[in-house]
């Protein structure tokens, strides 16, 4: 039979009915055509169905891959203290890529969590959406509520966003960092997903550690297979199926391999955002900051972090509102002050006068809305720990001017882990800076302990280089 006799009725038929696994050559067989040109036309069909995952010749379909799919799901300390989980892109890399996030339905004990609203600032909820893809992230959010069509026409960061979450209480009330949902998907289409919980102290770092490599490893795969081609959420999906059984043990959060990897960062490409490799173009310069992202994808050619990086700062909007309140704890008002701080003793060269009152403006709006609102009595059981952090962030700013120094360019490798480090105490920083992140003495320790293994490691790292 001739390649040109099948029709795609027929080649959709036998799709249909070649079970959740199978290979061209079963199909092939099944249609009565062995042609080398029809075996073309039937991977170009299956490779555009993104209802199957493919490996060399063999396909499986989607929803029996992840069926039954177990993984973890973290909230963070401002979500604990408000006892919500908003969906965002937590369930993405298990579920139909076609679900609306807040339709998944989580139960508990055999119950239906139920679901509230929410509003707060953008910049508070947009690191929740960051893997939905810059492209879509806004169309989501406007989709979400009525509410939130103001961001067809204005994004900031204080811009007030409207979501669906699900009501947590009663069963996160006693959570605290390292703590996790264990979640198992019942139903992926329709993103029906039992939870329990596992305590923070039955996690093993270990586990931990080797789920997140498994998954760099499987980006890495998915990136050298599509490129830029794939979304996020797709990337995500692909990436779990390359890693296989390992990336379905639960041991660890889509939102703890994105802060922890060593080898994957989100990078802007064109008009959209991708996983890619750290170190690799496209947006190389890129430094991992998810929150960058609330700027970046705004119309005016004058955002905040846009203009950071063009002006030469390193660091990420939480470093900068960690200084800000440093300055509030230590009841540092001269703005000048502070600006050199984050700045260090080199002049912003900017682009023109435009650039420079953008700048700081939205510094000194900064700067005066923290000294208003601070709350002391909060905040300064977590304040001698952010300004230990901090010292470090300095430390790593001023190591950044004197590699630019170097007649040689810094191992790769060890630049890396650097940068990996500063993502985790900026995890640290973030936690200290949210207003209902209240810990207690025996959290704020452990908090301590791992900030002070973190600033070991930056220095010794940094030590590595300038020896070189």
């Amino acid at each position: 039979m001739k390649n040109s006799d099948i029709d795609i009725s027929q080649i959709n038929s036998a799709i249909e009915n070649a079970g959740n696994e199978f290979t061209i050559s079963q199909l092939m067989k099944s249609i009565g055509n062995k042609s080398t040109a029809f075996s073309n036309r039937l991977a170009r069909i299956l490779d555009g169905d993104d209802r199957f995952f493919s490996l060399n010749d063999s396909f499986v379909r989607r929803d029996f891959f992840f069926a039954g799919a177990k993984f973890l799901i973290t909230p963070d300390s401002w979500e604990i203290c408000e006892k919500i989980l908003i969906p965002g892109h937590r369930f993405i890399a298990f579920t139909d890529r076609e679900l609306f996030p807040s339709d998944a339905e989580l139960f508990w004990n055999g119950k239906a969590v139920p679901k509230r609203e929410i509003t707060a600032p953008l910049g508070k909820l947009f690191h929740y959406h960051t893997l939905l893809g810059s492209e879509t992230v806004f169309d989501h959010l406007i989709a979400e509520s009525p509410a939130n069509e103001h961001l067809m026409h204005s994004v900031t960061a204080t811009s007030q966003v409207t979501l669906t979450v699900f009501d947590l209480a009663g069963i996160i009330d006693d959570f605290s960092d390292g703590d996790a949902l264990l979640a198992e998907l019942t139903d992926y289409s329709t993103g029906k997903i039992n939870i329990s919980v596992l305590d923070g102290a039955k996690r093993q770092n270990q586990l931990k550690r080797e789920w997140i490599n498994s998954m760099d490893e499987a980006v890495e795969k998915v990136v050298d297979r599509f490129e830029e081609y794939l979304d996020i959420p797709d990337q995500l999906a692909w990436a779990v199926y390359y890693a296989g059984k390992s990336a379905l043990s639960a041991n660890a959060s889509i939102d703890e391999f994105i802060r922890a990897s060593k080898k994957v960062e989100i990078k802007a490409d064109g008009d959209h955002a991708v996983l890619g490799l750290i170190g690799s173009t496209p947006d190389s310069e890129n430094d991992h900051d998810e929150t960058q992202d609330v700027f970046s994808l705004s119309k005016g050619a004058l955002d905040p972090a846009k203009m950071f990086r063009e002006l030469g700062s390193i660091l990420s909007t939480i470093e900068i509102d960690s200084f800000i309140l440093d300055c509030c704890y230590a009841r540092e008002t001269d703005f000048d002050d502070f600006f050199r701080r984050i700045f260090g003793e080199v002049t912003p060269e900017y682009a023109d006068d435009a650039q420079k009152a953008a700048l700081l403006n939205y510094l000194e709006e900064k700067f005066e809305e923290a000294f208003s609102t601070y709350n002391r009595a909060d905040d300064e059981p977590k304040a001698e720990l952010r300004s230990m952090i901090l010292e470090a962030v300095t430390d790593r700013m001023e190591f950044m001017r004197a590699t630019a120094s170097l007649e040689q360019l810094p191992d790769e490798k060890i630049m890396r882990d650097i940068a990996a480090v500063a993502h985790q105490l900026e995890h640290i920083l973030g936690a200290l800076n949210s207003p209902g992140f209240t810990p207690d003495d025996t959290e704020l320790r452990q908090l301590a302990d791992r900030a002070e293994e973190l600033i070991d490691e930056q220095e010794t790292l940094s030590s590595k280089i300038l020896k070189q």
